[in-house]
């Protein structure tokens, strides 16, 4: 999981690691934004 800012101090943007896809075995990504670094926490989980 990580974060990035995407308005200084105003968006951030959390991507964590989600399920592998059971026919090809490739890695999915979960991608949320919040205004806050917790919100876009919460959103991902």
């Amino acid at each position: 999981m990580y974060f990035r800012e995407l308005v200084k101090g105003k968006k951030w943007v959390c991507v964590a690691e989600g399920p592998r896809d059971p026919r090809t075995g490739k890695r999915k990504q979960i991608s949320r934004r919040g205004k806050t670094k917790g919100e876009a926490k919460a959103k991902v989980e």
